[in-house]
């Protein structure tokens, strides 16, 4: 600041760019209904909404912007610019010009802020000193983890620029093919000669909770990606800071693409240590001392833009066996375009432990998912919270946008929104748990029921010779599916573990992408149940109630009779077995089931009423036989009895992740009622002694 009012033309020029240079917008408010007015900023990016406070802090200050002008106050003097050409920051320029006249002297300026590796080939020649000086204080602001820009400026001769607008720009605006590319090349003729001003290096704070997050989602089986397009050094430091990297791991264990001429010695090297880990599957999910993940991979987007396509799928092949993978200086293109590399690429075969991946990303973040064991198909979630987000988002699976200072466009190009990104992980952990468990045993249930009815009509068709009549009659095939449509589908209410030990123990996570609850097995145990008890059903019912038994009135019951009651106990059993996979009631679910149960009796007394779809009070008649509800009774626990023994010795023996996570989110509760048990203080009597 006192160099601006010692009027240091180098401080003033630095300065000058910060606060005109740029796409912030004013706004006057008037203070404590005061004469003076109070100027605020209101910009799209976070980045120019502190450049132009910065500079205003230092006494160059942003008064008033409109669409053909800019003012602003230097040391405490007024200056006013003609906006004559805004040349706009794109992806692919990395770069931001103004071309202004400023009133009184008029004088034409280029004002420009960039990115280093953009601008430095830009610079006039004979500053190489401030260059030298400049570099080292941008280096040491990436290091830092700090987004540095550079910032230069130059005079431009009238008649040369009036020759440029007319000779170059528009012929590039009027051309019908490559309109963009030569735009972007004529820009580039007059932004050439610039003077090197000064470089800004600006915090990009991490949000709360970011290096948990990334703990637990490493934990949970999950490979993390960063992709991003800020400088190296950078993006190396907030990959350190948020616990993606170690810092060991960062220095020694990190294969760097970092030059075109290094990507085929890096896949290579990515290829052998695929090698490595396929011998040693404990190496795929193991870190180092830090925290940090073991094995890391750094490219930059020169060097993607350099593959063929050939060397990008192998490249994205060996980067799946890493741990955690940084991508720097890409462009939203290419984010995109690594997006669907992963998406397509085969990679090497998972390990049963590696089975699930994802990449995630900080700000940028880019999730593959290994689905199952065994299995190379990859679910691939992109998350972002800028516009050069959004190709990434919708290229992915799946589109995560979170809630950004940078606008809006990501969460309206995203699938799901979160307000932060420690959000991802409950997102993940519990809500993604959840749903596969819940997906898993719903589908198996849905299997399960249509076995045990089919079954029990393929064993009637075998102990009737094949006569060609049905087991049951029109109104219970009907009804079937309806009775228990309820009860299966209110099963997406249950949680197979406590909110706590989902959250806590985000191993748990594992369980789904590995399978655990819907696989090969897991399917045959489920037909094997449904043959057991379909014969256990079939064969006691029509075992008691067959041509021998004399009901009470002294006829042998009909085989409507009997169905009925088959029938009857196949519902009941089926609510059982659903009450016995829930592991938390809510009134929603056990009301579905007791009107899965109820609802039968009730369309039966209905369907009384149509002869052609029940035969009169078949089962009430059979149900007024004693006999008939014991044999009720003794059907559904032999059914049963097999499934609690089980649950019980899995439960107490071999207990697996559900399990186990059931049993820590029980600890969890039986703790905080011990320390709320503690903490209330005894209740004084107040009535008087006995006696």
């Amino acid at each position: 600041r006192q160099a601006v009012w010692n009027r240091d033309a180098g401080v003033l020029a630095f300065l000058r760019v910060l606060a005109v240079c740029n796409s912030v917008t004013t706004v006057s408010e008037s203070i404590d209904g005061g004469s003076k007015p109070r100027v605020r900023y209101e910009a799209c990016s976070p980045d120019e909404d502190a450049l132009v406070k910065a500079a205003a802090g230092c006494g160059v200050g942003l008064s008033r912007r409109t669409a053909d002008n800019v003012e602003i106050s230097m040391a405490g003097q007024p200056f006013k610019y003609r906006i004559l050409r805004e040349m706009e920051f794109n992806s692919d320029r990395k770069r931001m010009s103004l071309v202004v006249e400023e009133e009184g002297s008029g004088d034409l300026l280029l004002l420009c802020k960039g990115a280093d590796e953009t601008l430095r080939p830009l610079l006039a020649a004979g500053q190489d000193r401030l260059d030298l000086e400049t570099a080292e204080h941008v280096d040491e602001f990436s290091r830092l983890g700090l987004r540095v820009l550079l910032v230069c400026w130059k005079r431009l001769d009238r008649k040369e620029y009036e020759d440029w607008v007319k000779n170059e720009l528009r012929v590039a605006m009027a051309s019908p093919e490559g309109r963009e590319q030569r735009i972007a090349q004529a820009y580039e003729k007059v932004e050439c000669g610039l003077t090197l001003a000064g470089g800004t290096g600006i915090e990009d704070r991490l949000q709360a909770g970011v290096p948990q997050t990334m703990r637990s989602l490493r934990e949970a089986g999950m490979k993390v990606w960063m992709v991003t397009g800020d400088k190296t050094s950078t993006a190396l430091q907030i990959a350190i800071s948020s616990g993606m990297l170690s810092s060991h791991t960062a220095s020694h264990n990190t294969v760097v693409c970092s030059l075109p001429a290094q990507v085929e010695s890096c896949i290579q090297q990515l290829a052998e240590a695929a090698a490595v880990r396929r011998g040693d599957s404990k190496t795929s999910d193991s870190h180092d001392e830090e925290g940090g993940a073991q094995l890391g991979v750094l490219v930059t987007g020169s060097c993607l833009e350099s593959m063929n396509p050939a060397q990008k799928r192998r490249f994205v092949a060996g980067c799946l066996v890493a741990d955690a993978v940084l991508c720097c200086r890409l462009t939203p293109d290419q984010k995109a375009e690594l997006v669907g590399l992963v998406r397509e690429s085969r990679g090497e075969q998972p390990s049963r432990q590696a089975a699930s991946s994802r990449l995630c990303s900080l700000w940028n973040l880019v999730t593959t998912v290994t689905g199952s064991r065994g299995s190379a198909s990859r679910v691939v979630a992109s998350v972002g919270d800028g516009a050069n987000d959004v190709a990434m988002i919708q290229e992915a699976h799946v589109g995560i946008g979170i809630v950004g200072r940078e606008g809006s466009q990501a969460v309206r190009a995203s699938d799901v929104s979160l307000v932060a990104f420690r959000d991802l992980g409950r997102l993940l952990q519990l809500h993604g748990s959840y749903s596969y468990q819940r997906s898993a045993i719903i589908a198996q249930l849905s299997f399960f029921k249509s076995w045990a009815f089919c079954l029990g009509q393929v064993l009637f068709a075998w102990f009737s010779g094949f006569g060609g009549t049905s087991m049951y009659d029109p109104f219970s095939i009907a009804a079937c599916n309806a009775l228990l449509f309820m009860p299966i589908c209110f099963y997406a209410l249950n949680r197979h573990v406590p909110n706590s030990a989902a959250i806590q123990r985000p191993a748990l996570y594992r369980c789904g992408p590995g399978r655990h609850h819907l696989n090969t097995w897991s399917v045959w145990i489920w037909f094997a149940r449904a043959v057991y008890q379909t014969v256990v059903t079939f064969g006691i019912t029509f075992a008691t109630l067959g041509a021998e038994h004399i009901s009470g009135r002294g006829q042998p019951p009909c085989y409507t009779q009997v169905a009925a009651v088959s029938f009857s106990v196949f519902l009941i059993v089926q609510c059982c077995n659903l009450a016995f996979e829930t592991h938390t009631f809510t009134t929603l679910q056990v009301l579905s089931l007791v009107l899965g149960l109820g609802g039968s009796f009730t369309l039966y007394a209905l369907a009384t009423k149509a002869e052609q779809l029940v035969d009169y009070y078949a089962l009430f008649n059979a149900f007024n036989e004693p006999a008939s509800l014991l044999l009720a009774m003794l059907v559904v626990v032999l059914c049963m009895i097999p499934v609690v023994t089980a649950k019980y010795w899995t439960s107490q023996y071999a207990p697996g992740p559900p399990e186990i996570g059931r049993q820590y989110g029980q600890s969890i509760r039986d703790n905080r009622e011990r320390e709320k048990h503690m903490r209330t203080p005894p209740r004084e009597s107040g009535g008087m002694l006995p006696g």
